[in-house]
């Protein structure tokens, strides 16, 4: 695992001393190594220069044969690489087999050989996790590429006479060029998701290359193209067993487990007492090597409950050599500036506090952990939501006479309860419905996924900048191809994995882990994983009232009765609860601080009311106040 960055310039030099600057803005990604890789390039009748750069975690092939950026045998292609192909051994023979001499044992040669005979095609062959840079002086281009889900990070900027690209936006913000214009709207997305979908940023002009996207960059502009999108399923076909389902999962992901323990560094899993995490372990425990490292991290809170006591259960079941440790809201205060600093962009997921403090106890063991993320998105993890969906999706069956008067009335109804009712817990949960009854088609779907309600928004930023902004963020584009008829508990699921998954859950833990130079890998991602469980029908997901129903059916022998039986639960701190009593004051101090006003971007007289409401136990904005927090501590670590 590691950093990446470079830049192409169309007319001009290029200071050497530029993407030094942007590598050593990766280090905490990189610190075993680095190299650069520079040279003028002659574009037609003007000259330029293109320059790569790496910071390398040692991982697989320690040697300094691995070292990157990366060559072919006669220099002309040049790679910078972050991530892990779990396939190029197979690859390695194969393109041995067409002739292709091989001086390291590092998967990072594969891509430059499998891009010598394949061309951007190459990417299609590759099982992992990546984004990369590609110089062709050959065909004077630059190819940018992201692994399908969106595992691994990729930002860029185009100004149509340079393009510079990194692993981190930090790194691109050494670059004089860059911009640093504030996206209004990108806030307003972000108090919708607690995130800043891609492809948009934080600042207007960078952006996020898409999952299962690759860019070629020549003089003449640049083009993206798809080469992978999630798996549809035919609804007109017949059916498949329940058996089918079983026997292809356990086959997939016993093998998406088996090629992810190839490490040459000490390696370890993340082992929270759920399921997901839980079967990853037991997979692991099929498999020969040393004995399992496992690591759980736990909350000393009596309002939150810990999951360490299940973990401990599947520890001992497989002999794993069990770590736990058990943080404090103490501790919260002090981390957040730092957390800000490494997470880029304003992000309100409290979990990146455990996911952080986690892979930071990890790491003192092992440099490798795997995780079960992807479980939930993958076979309907989200009982409320996924439950909601399936009968809102029935609702929306009744012909429009017999739905609209009857929102109407709902809607109504809900204004004058909240007229006379004031801010109460209660009030938060009418005031999000009453929005949903007020719009129409994929608005309605953002407002049930929004963490904060679109009227409550809207009080919330300051007036001038909720209108300049919209209040409803565009969603992924449907696929127009889709056979049958749809399914709203399926496109959902579908919006997780394309949305949350990669805005949310692994960019968080991306930028955790390798805040502490870990890598983290992710069984349950593996994209054969991924494409047959977007065939699996919603009924073998949610069945007779259990949730992810065929994963827990496949791997039945592997969980503790009592991991197979208990709900969901999720990976974060008890954020209601501190900022109504440990965070009340530090949330205070920052939020009600005069630089808050200058910025122009939330209301401060509402920030001053929620305060005051969660402290009193009115109503808890605990949520809102979080999201707001960390956008100040974003301004804080990147614009003052």
């Amino acid at each position: 695992m590691c950093g990446i960055c470079g830049i192409i310039r169309f007319d001009g030099t290029l200071d050497p001393g530029l993407v030094e600057a942007m590598k050593n803005r990766l280090v905490h990604r990189g610190p075993d190594d680095q190299g650069s890789y520079a040279s003028p390039v002659h574009f037609g009748a003007s000259s330029g220069a293109v320059a790569l750069g790496h910071r390398r975690l040692r991982v697989i092939d320690l040697s300094s044969q691995a070292r990157q950026p990366m060559t072919n045998e006669d220099g002309t292609v040049w790679v910078t690489y972050n991530g892990e192909i779990y396939n190029f051994q197979d690859l390695r023979k194969e393109l041995e087999e067409y002739g292709h001499i091989f001086r390291s044992r590092s998967d990072t040669e594969v891509i430059v050989h499998a891009y010598e005979q394949w061309g951007t095609s190459f990417v299609e062959r590759c099982n992992g996790m990546f984004a990369l840079g590609l110089w062709d002086s050959r065909n004077r281009r630059l190819v940018l590429v992201r692994d399908r889900l969106g595992v691994k990070p990729l930002y860029y900027y185009f100004n149509g006479k340079e393009l510079a690209f990194a692993s981190e936006l930090k790194a691109l913000l050494v670059v004089p060029s860059a911009p640093r214009q504030v996206d209004l709207q990108a806030i307003a997305d972000y108090f919708t998701w607690q995130f800043i979908p891609a492809p948009r940023t934080i600042f207007s002009g960078i952006r996020k290359l898409l999952p299962g996207r690759f860019l070629v960059v020549t003089d003449t502009g640049i083009e993206e193209t798809p080469y992978w999108n999630l798996a549809q399923p035919n609804r007109t076909d017949p059916p498949r067993s329940e058996g089918y389902y079983i026997e292809q999962l356990a086959g997939l992901l016993d093998d998406a487990v088996r090629i992810r323990l190839v490490s040459d560094v000490p390696l370890g899993a993340f082992l929270s007492g759920g399921m997901d995490s839980s079967i990853i372990v037991g997979l692991m425990a099929r498999q020969p090597g040393e004995r399992i490292r496992t690591f759980t991290m736990g909350f000393d809170c009596e309002n939150h409950s810990s999951e360490m006591p299940w973990a401990q259960e599947v520890a001992e079941r497989y002999q794993t050599d069990h770590q736990t440790r058990v943080v404090s809201s103490e501790v919260i205060p002090k981390l957040l500036g730092q957390l800000a600093w490494f997470m880029d962009e304003p992000f309100a997921d409290h979990s990146i506090v455990p996911t952080y403090l986690l892979s930071q106890f990890a790491r003192e063991s092992v440099t490798v952990a795997l995780s079960g993320d992807g479980g939930d998105e993958n076979f309907g993890g989200y009982p409320r939501r996924y439950g909601f969906a399936r009968s809102y999706g029935r609702y929306l069956r009744l012909p429009d006479w017999m739905r609209r008067p009857g929102e109407a009335l709902v809607r109504a109804a809900c204004s004058g309860i909240l007229s006379r009712m004031g801010d109460t817990r209660r009030a938060k949960r009418l005031r999000k419905l009453r929005d949903m009854m007020g719009v129409e088609g994929a608005a309605r779907i953002v407002t049930l996924d929004s963490i904060v309600a679109p009227s409550t928004k809207a009080h919330l930023l300051h007036p001038d900048v909720a209108a300049a902004t919209c209040p409803y963020p565009a969603l992924p584009e449907p696929e127009s191809d889709r056979p049958g008829p749809s399914d709203l508990t399926a496109d959902l699921m579908r919006l997780d994995i394309e949305n949350y998954l990669s805005n949310d859950i692994l960019t968080k833990v991306d930028r955790m882990s390798m805040a502490h130079s870990l890598e983290v890998r992710n069984p349950l991602l593996d994209y054969r994983v991924v494409d047959l469980a977007a065939t699996i029908p919603v009924s073998l997901k949610l069945c007779s009232g259990q949730t992810k129903y065929i994963l827990k059916r496949t791997f039945e022998p592997l969980l503790p009765e009592s991991i197979r039986q208990r709900g969901k639960q999720g990976f974060g701190i008890p954020v209601k609860h501190w900022m109504a009593g440990d965070l009340s004051e530090f949330g205070r101090e920052i939020l009600l601080d005069d630089c808050v006003r200058r910025r122009g971007i939330l209301n401060s007289h509402t920030l001053e009311t929620m305060i005051e409401q969660t402290r009193t136990g009115q109503c808890n904005y605990g949520v809102e106040l979080w999201a707001s927090i960390m956008l100040e501590l974003w301004y804080r670590a990147y614009m003052d």
